[in-house]
């Protein structure tokens, strides 16, 4: 048990303003920042388990499965789904319209 508290007060002592640090203080330590790496990777581990919650878990998105069933298209309205489609393919038939026939190119030659 003496152990977990003289850790626990050296944990205190690395966030301690000292107000006549001298410059033995400031000098690097290796024990000081080998466990403010250790923290910062501590908290980054934190962040990222909560993003994965919010983005996965909260709001429950549906994995793409290519064998099964196409995907829940719960968030995509169908109306607006049909209307981006239908203007997708007259593009399409404007662009092979276009195609189709061959520009007259002028010979700047002559």
């Amino acid at each position: 048990m003496s152990k977990v508290s003289a850790i626990l007060a050296k944990f205190r002592n690395i966030f301690k303003h000292k107000a006549h640090a001298s410059l033995e203080q400031h000098l690097i330590n290796p024990e000081r920042d080998w466990r403010l790496v250790l923290i910062f990777f501590a908290l980054s581990v934190i962040a990222s388990a909560a993003a994965h919650y919010i983005i996965y878990i909260k709001f429950d998105v549906a994995p793409l499965d290519i064998i099964g069933e196409p995907p829940v298209t719960r968030f995509l309205l169908k109306d607006e789904l049909a209307k981006t489609v239908s203007e997708y393919k007259t593009k399409e038939t404007n662009l092979n319209t276009l195609m189709s026939s061959r520009p007259a190119v002028v010979d700047p030659s002559n």
